[in-house]
Protein backbone atom coordinates (compact mmCIF):
# COMPACT_ATOMS: atom_id res chain seq x y z
CA UNK A 1 0.00 0.00 0.00
CA UNK A 2 1.43 3.47 -0.77
CA UNK A 3 0.88 7.06 -0.08
CA UNK A 4 -0.21 9.57 -2.33
CA UNK A 5 0.55 13.10 -1.84
CA UNK A 6 -1.65 15.46 -4.01
CA UNK A 7 -1.78 19.19 -4.21
CA UNK A 8 -4.23 21.82 -6.06
CA UNK A 9 -2.58 25.15 -5.35
CA UNK A 10 0.20 27.11 -4.30
CA UNK A 11 0.27 25.67 -0.64
CA UNK A 12 0.39 28.47 2.41
CA UNK A 13 4.30 29.15 3.30
CA UNK A 14 3.72 27.45 6.80
CA UNK A 15 3.14 24.54 5.10
CA UNK A 16 5.56 24.46 2.44
CA UNK A 17 8.57 22.83 3.94
CA UNK A 18 6.09 20.00 5.49
CA UNK A 19 4.68 19.77 2.26
CA UNK A 20 8.14 19.53 0.38
CA UNK A 21 9.40 16.72 2.51
CA UNK A 22 6.25 14.79 2.35
CA UNK A 23 6.97 15.13 -1.28
CA UNK A 24 10.19 13.85 -0.85
CA UNK A 25 9.77 11.37 1.50
CA UNK A 26 6.98 9.51 -0.99
CA UNK A 27 8.27 10.83 -4.05
CA UNK A 28 8.33 7.18 -5.13
CA UNK A 29 4.69 6.67 -4.36
CA UNK A 30 3.47 9.98 -6.41
CA UNK A 31 5.44 8.89 -9.56
CA UNK A 32 3.85 5.66 -9.42
CA UNK A 33 0.67 5.85 -8.28
CA UNK A 34 -2.23 8.12 -10.13
CA UNK A 35 -5.75 8.24 -10.89
CA UNK A 36 -7.56 6.28 -13.51
CA UNK A 37 -10.89 8.56 -13.29
CA UNK A 38 -10.63 12.18 -11.44
CA UNK A 39 -14.41 13.59 -11.51
CA UNK A 40 -15.36 16.80 -10.04
CA UNK A 41 -19.38 18.68 -9.92
CA UNK A 42 -19.71 22.09 -8.51
CA UNK A 43 -23.10 23.08 -8.27
CA UNK A 44 -23.58 26.98 -7.47
CA UNK A 45 -25.96 28.00 -5.72
CA UNK A 46 -28.32 31.36 -5.38
CA UNK A 47 -26.92 32.39 -2.28
CA UNK A 48 -23.42 32.13 -3.87
CA UNK A 49 -22.93 28.57 -2.10
CA UNK A 50 -20.84 25.83 -3.27
CA UNK A 51 -21.69 22.47 -3.65
CA UNK A 52 -18.71 20.34 -4.47
CA UNK A 53 -18.61 16.03 -5.40
CA UNK A 54 -15.21 14.77 -6.07
CA UNK A 55 -14.83 11.34 -7.44
CA UNK A 56 -11.52 9.49 -7.84
CA UNK A 57 -10.51 5.99 -9.27
CA UNK A 58 -6.90 5.15 -8.08
CA UNK A 59 -5.13 3.02 -10.83
CA UNK A 60 -3.56 1.21 -7.58
CA UNK A 61 -4.30 0.79 -4.02
CA UNK A 62 -2.48 3.14 -1.62
CA UNK A 63 -3.08 4.01 1.67
CA UNK A 64 -3.00 7.49 2.23
CA UNK A 65 -4.09 10.98 0.60
CA UNK A 66 -3.42 14.36 1.41
CA UNK A 67 -4.92 16.84 -0.70
CA UNK A 68 -4.46 21.13 -1.00
CA UNK A 69 -7.71 23.49 -1.81
CA UNK A 70 -7.16 27.19 -1.85
CA UNK A 71 -10.43 27.94 -0.56
CA UNK A 72 -12.11 26.82 2.97
CA UNK A 73 -14.50 23.61 2.65
CA UNK A 74 -16.75 22.71 5.56
CA UNK A 75 -19.48 19.69 5.95
CA UNK A 76 -16.86 17.39 4.18
CA UNK A 77 -17.94 14.13 4.05
CA UNK A 78 -15.83 10.49 2.44
CA UNK A 79 -17.99 7.75 0.91
CA UNK A 80 -15.45 5.21 -0.05
CA UNK A 81 -16.92 1.57 -2.11
CA UNK A 82 -13.75 -0.29 -0.06
CA UNK A 83 -13.36 -0.43 3.95
CA UNK A 84 -13.04 2.85 5.16
CA UNK A 85 -11.75 6.17 4.70
CA UNK A 86 -11.19 8.65 7.73
CA UNK A 87 -10.48 11.82 6.37
CA UNK A 88 -10.27 15.32 7.73
CA UNK A 89 -10.05 18.99 6.79
CA UNK A 90 -6.97 21.48 8.12
CA UNK A 91 -7.49 24.80 7.78
CA UNK A 92 -4.40 27.42 7.16
CA UNK A 93 -5.55 31.00 6.40
CA UNK A 94 -8.13 30.55 3.78
CA UNK A 95 -6.80 27.38 2.24
CA UNK A 96 -7.54 23.83 3.11
CA UNK A 97 -5.85 20.62 3.55
CA UNK A 98 -7.75 17.15 3.22
CA UNK A 99 -6.06 14.35 4.77
CA UNK A 100 -7.61 10.60 4.71
CA UNK A 101 -6.41 7.11 5.89
CA UNK A 102 -7.82 4.35 3.97
CA UNK A 103 -8.16 0.75 4.70
CA UNK A 104 -9.38 -2.23 3.02
CA UNK A 105 -8.41 -0.48 -0.94
CA UNK A 106 -8.21 -3.10 -3.46
CA UNK A 107 -7.61 -3.60 -7.42
CA UNK A 108 -11.21 -3.59 -7.59
CA UNK A 109 -12.73 -1.52 -4.90
CA UNK A 110 -10.43 1.91 -5.28
CA UNK A 111 -13.55 4.78 -5.66
CA UNK A 112 -13.68 7.79 -3.30
CA UNK A 113 -16.45 10.10 -3.28
CA UNK A 114 -15.87 13.52 -1.21
CA UNK A 115 -18.06 16.06 -0.98
CA UNK A 116 -17.97 19.48 0.87
CA UNK A 117 -19.63 22.96 0.67
CA UNK A 118 -17.87 25.81 0.16
CA UNK A 119 -18.21 29.72 0.04
CA UNK A 120 -16.28 33.16 -0.81
CA UNK A 121 -15.09 31.51 -4.57
CA UNK A 122 -17.72 33.79 -6.44
CA UNK A 123 -16.83 37.64 -7.66
CA UNK A 124 -19.25 40.02 -8.19
CA UNK A 125 -17.89 41.31 -11.56
CA UNK A 126 -19.36 44.38 -13.52
CA UNK A 127 -22.38 42.74 -15.56
CA UNK A 128 -22.55 39.68 -13.28
CA UNK A 129 -20.50 36.92 -11.52
CA UNK A 130 -17.41 35.01 -11.86
CA UNK A 131 -17.19 31.40 -10.48
CA UNK A 132 -13.39 29.68 -10.42
CA UNK A 133 -12.64 26.37 -9.29
CA UNK A 134 -8.77 25.20 -9.44
CA UNK A 135 -8.52 21.54 -8.94
CA UNK A 136 -5.22 20.61 -10.60
CA UNK A 137 -3.13 17.36 -9.40
CA UNK A 138 0.05 16.37 -9.43
CA UNK A 139 -0.18 12.77 -10.32
CA UNK A 140 -0.98 11.50 -13.70
CA UNK A 141 -5.14 11.34 -14.49
CA UNK A 142 -6.44 9.04 -17.23
CA UNK A 143 -9.80 10.45 -17.12
CA UNK A 144 -11.30 13.70 -15.95
CA UNK A 145 -14.34 14.97 -16.08
CA UNK A 146 -15.17 18.90 -14.83
CA UNK A 147 -18.90 20.12 -14.33
CA UNK A 148 -20.31 23.21 -13.17
CA UNK A 149 -24.06 23.73 -12.67
CA UNK A 150 -25.11 27.76 -12.97
CA UNK A 151 -27.29 28.78 -10.15
CA UNK A 152 -31.09 28.52 -11.24
CA UNK A 153 -32.64 31.55 -13.48
CA UNK A 154 -28.97 32.25 -14.41
CA UNK A 155 -27.60 32.55 -17.97
CA UNK A 156 -23.63 32.95 -19.19
CA UNK A 157 -22.40 36.14 -19.10
CA UNK A 158 -21.85 36.56 -22.89
CA UNK A 159 -23.87 35.67 -26.18
CA UNK A 160 -21.03 33.53 -27.67
CA UNK A 161 -20.64 30.80 -24.38
CA UNK A 162 -17.44 29.74 -25.46
CA UNK A 163 -16.29 33.42 -23.70
CA UNK A 164 -18.23 32.45 -20.49
CA UNK A 165 -15.90 29.96 -19.59
CA UNK A 166 -12.31 29.05 -19.47
CA UNK A 167 -11.18 27.18 -21.16
CA UNK A 168 -13.07 27.44 -23.87
CA UNK A 169 -13.43 23.52 -25.12
CA UNK A 170 -15.85 23.23 -22.69
CA UNK A 171 -19.43 22.36 -23.80
CA UNK A 172 -22.67 23.39 -22.15
CA UNK A 173 -25.90 21.63 -21.54
CA UNK A 174 -28.79 21.94 -19.45
CA UNK A 175 -30.67 19.61 -16.70
CA UNK A 176 -33.55 21.19 -17.05
CA UNK A 177 -33.56 24.12 -14.80
CA UNK A 178 -29.80 25.33 -14.48
CA UNK A 179 -27.24 25.59 -17.19
CA UNK A 180 -24.33 23.52 -17.19
CA UNK A 181 -21.08 24.01 -18.58
CA UNK A 182 -18.93 20.68 -18.88
CA UNK A 183 -14.87 19.66 -19.86
CA UNK A 184 -13.45 16.56 -20.92
CA UNK A 185 -9.95 15.20 -20.88
CA UNK A 186 -7.72 12.28 -21.23
CA UNK A 187 -4.69 11.41 -20.25
CA UNK A 188 -3.92 14.90 -18.10
CA UNK A 189 0.19 14.85 -16.15
CA UNK A 190 0.70 18.99 -15.74
CA UNK A 191 -1.50 19.70 -12.83
CA UNK A 192 -3.31 22.58 -14.56
CA UNK A 193 -6.88 21.59 -13.80
CA UNK A 194 -8.39 25.73 -13.29
CA UNK A 195 -11.61 26.22 -14.61
CA UNK A 196 -14.23 29.35 -14.56
CA UNK A 197 -17.75 30.41 -15.76
CA UNK A 198 -19.20 34.14 -16.02
CA UNK A 199 -22.91 33.97 -15.70
CA UNK A 200 -25.61 36.49 -14.70
CA UNK A 201 -28.99 36.05 -13.23
CA UNK A 202 -31.26 38.83 -14.77
CA UNK A 203 -33.88 37.56 -12.99
CA UNK A 204 -32.40 35.84 -10.39
CA UNK A 205 -30.09 35.77 -7.57
CA UNK A 206 -30.54 36.03 -3.65
CA UNK A 207 -32.40 39.34 -3.97
CA UNK A 208 -34.74 38.36 -6.65
CA UNK A 209 -35.72 35.50 -4.58
CA UNK A 210 -36.01 37.48 -1.36
CA UNK A 211 -38.26 39.68 -4.11
CA UNK A 212 -39.81 36.80 -5.40
CA UNK A 213 -41.18 35.46 -1.51
CA UNK A 214 -42.40 38.35 -0.73
CA UNK A 215 -44.41 39.12 -3.59
CA UNK A 216 -46.13 35.54 -3.03
CA UNK A 217 -46.90 36.63 0.56
CA UNK A 218 -48.36 39.47 -0.87
CA UNK A 219 -50.48 37.90 -3.25
CA UNK A 220 -51.68 34.92 -0.57
CA UNK A 221 -52.98 38.14 1.61
CA UNK A 222 -54.43 40.19 -1.67
CA UNK A 223 -56.42 37.00 -2.50
CA UNK A 224 -57.44 35.98 0.96
CA UNK A 225 -58.83 39.46 1.68
CA UNK A 226 -60.44 39.23 -1.78
CA UNK A 227 -62.42 36.24 -1.22
CA UNK A 228 -63.00 37.58 2.01
CA UNK A 229 -64.65 40.81 0.08
CA UNK A 230 -66.36 38.74 -2.10
CA UNK A 231 -67.92 36.35 0.41
CA UNK A 232 -69.15 39.67 2.70
CA UNK A 233 -70.01 41.79 -0.43
CA UNK A 234 -72.38 38.29 -1.73
CA UNK A 235 -74.09 38.07 1.88
CA UNK A 236 -76.23 41.40 1.11
CA UNK A 237 -77.32 40.03 -2.60
CA UNK A 238 -78.31 37.06 -1.28
CA UNK A 239 -80.54 38.00 1.82
CA UNK A 240 -81.78 40.64 -1.10
CA UNK A 241 -82.64 38.49 -3.24
CA UNK A 242 -84.65 36.32 -0.84
CA UNK A 243 -86.79 39.55 -0.04
CA UNK A 244 -87.11 39.92 -3.54
CA UNK A 245 -88.89 36.16 -3.65
CA UNK A 246 -90.75 37.02 -0.49
CA UNK A 247 -92.04 40.09 -2.23
CA UNK A 248 -93.13 38.41 -5.78
CA UNK A 249 -95.39 35.81 -4.25
CA UNK A 250 -97.13 38.14 -2.29
CA UNK A 251 -100.59 39.18 -3.36
CA UNK A 252 -101.11 43.26 -3.18
CA UNK A 253 -102.58 42.78 -0.33
CA UNK A 254 -100.81 41.07 1.71
CA UNK A 255 -97.89 43.68 0.21
CA UNK A 256 -99.59 46.63 1.73
CA UNK A 257 -99.57 44.80 5.09
CA UNK A 258 -95.84 44.34 4.64
CA UNK A 259 -95.30 48.23 3.30
CA UNK A 260 -96.70 49.28 6.53
CA UNK A 261 -94.48 47.53 8.95
CA UNK A 262 -91.43 48.09 6.82
CA UNK A 263 -92.44 51.76 7.12
CA UNK A 264 -92.98 51.41 11.33
CA UNK A 265 -89.37 50.05 12.20
CA UNK A 266 -90.99 46.23 11.32
CA UNK A 267 -93.55 45.84 14.01
CA UNK A 268 -96.72 47.34 14.69
CA UNK A 269 -100.36 46.75 16.39
CA UNK A 270 -102.54 45.03 14.24
CA UNK A 271 -105.37 47.52 14.82
CA UNK A 272 -103.02 49.92 12.54
CA UNK A 273 -102.97 47.97 9.95
CA UNK A 274 -107.04 47.91 9.74
CA UNK A 275 -106.80 51.30 10.01
CA UNK A 276 -104.17 51.98 7.61
CA UNK A 277 -105.43 49.43 4.87
CA UNK A 278 -109.08 50.54 5.04
CA UNK A 279 -109.52 47.01 4.98
CA UNK A 280 -111.81 45.07 7.26
CA UNK A 281 -110.68 43.40 11.04
CA UNK A 282 -111.63 39.76 9.33
CA UNK A 283 -109.43 40.49 6.26
CA UNK A 284 -106.60 41.81 8.08
CA UNK A 285 -107.12 39.25 10.60
CA UNK A 286 -107.28 36.53 7.25
CA UNK A 287 -103.62 38.16 5.58
CA UNK A 288 -101.76 38.07 8.79
CA UNK A 289 -102.47 34.28 9.30
CA UNK A 290 -101.87 33.33 5.91
CA UNK A 291 -98.31 35.89 6.08
CA UNK A 292 -97.21 34.03 9.32
CA UNK A 293 -98.15 30.64 8.53
CA UNK A 294 -95.38 31.64 5.57
CA UNK A 295 -92.70 32.70 7.71
CA UNK A 296 -92.91 36.54 6.52
CA UNK A 297 -94.96 37.71 9.73
CA UNK A 298 -94.58 37.07 13.41
CA UNK A 299 -98.03 37.44 15.62
CA UNK A 300 -97.38 38.65 19.23
CA UNK A 301 -100.80 38.40 21.42
CA UNK A 302 -101.19 41.75 23.39
CA UNK A 303 -104.73 41.87 25.79
CA UNK A 304 -107.61 41.68 23.07
CA UNK A 305 -105.22 42.70 20.06
CA UNK A 306 -102.03 41.59 18.39
CA UNK A 307 -98.66 43.10 17.75
CA UNK A 308 -97.57 42.01 14.21
CA UNK A 309 -93.63 41.89 13.42
CA UNK A 310 -91.82 41.28 10.49
CA UNK A 311 -89.54 38.39 10.44
CA UNK A 312 -87.52 39.83 7.60
CA UNK A 313 -85.31 42.93 8.20
CA UNK A 314 -87.11 45.56 6.98
CA UNK A 315 -84.18 47.65 5.06
CA UNK A 316 -81.75 44.53 3.59
CA UNK A 317 -84.73 41.60 3.53
CA UNK A 318 -82.50 39.05 6.21
CA UNK A 319 -84.35 37.16 8.92
CA UNK A 320 -84.99 39.13 12.25
CA UNK A 321 -86.32 37.72 15.00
Amino acid sequence: MKQLTVFSASPPKILALCIAVAAMVFLPSVHAAGLQYYGIQDVINSDLTTETTIGMQFTEPINSLSFNLDFRVSNLTAKPNFESADCNVFYVDETSMISCSFAGMTEENNFLTLSFESKGRIKKIEDGYQFTANYGISVPVNESFVLIKLPENSVLLTQDPSQSFFPSNGKTGSDGRRITVYWENSNTSNGNMEFSVMYSTPLGGPLFNMLIVSMTGVVIVVMIGLAVYIKKGSEPNETKSEADVVSSVLTADEKSIVDILQENDGKVMQKVIVRETSFSKAKVSRLVKSLSERGVLEVEPMGRTNRIKLKINHETGSGKD
